[in-house]
Parts: structure tokens; sequence; C-alpha cells
């Protein structure tokens, strides 16, 4: 059986997360939204479809980065 030391919760910190993960999920509906409505005025063919790509790696890049925490894997403390 292992002892577990209470580490001391940084507020600072904390409040930055949760302020990242709000931008986050902001701008995530945000380009849904976006996403949304250039299909609604586009005109269904593959070509207007390919409107919606940068949509889809700004989005995957806002996931990956606010809620995976990719970036974190490169940095000097992992």
């Amino acid at each position: 059986m292992t002892t577990q030391q209470q580490v001391p919760i940084d507020r600072t910190k904390m409040r930055a997360a949760y302020r990242k993960g709000l931008w986050g999920a902001f701008w995530l509906a945000v380009l849904t939204l976006g996403e949304f409505l250039v299909f609604a005025v586009g005109d269904g063919t593959t070509w207007g479809s390919l409107a919606l790509i940068p949509f889809i790696f700004l989005k995957a890049w806002i996931i990956l980065d606010v809620f995976m925490h990719v970036k974190a894997l490169w940095s000097p403390d992992h």
C-alpha cells in the first residue's frame, strides 16, 4: 500500500485552465455555426463541401490543444 501526498491547488492555474476550456468551447460552437451556414448556403456539390475543410482543421486543432493537451507532450516537464 502506498501513501499519496496531497498537493496544494494553484488557484491561478486552475482559473486559467477553466477560462481556456470555456473559450475553446465557445470557438467550437462558433465554428460549428459557421460550418452549418456554409453548408446551408452552399450548392451541395463536392466543390462546395471543400469550403468546410478549414472548419474541420480549426476544430480539430482546438480539440487537440485545449481538451487533449497535445502540446504538453513536447513540453520539457513532460
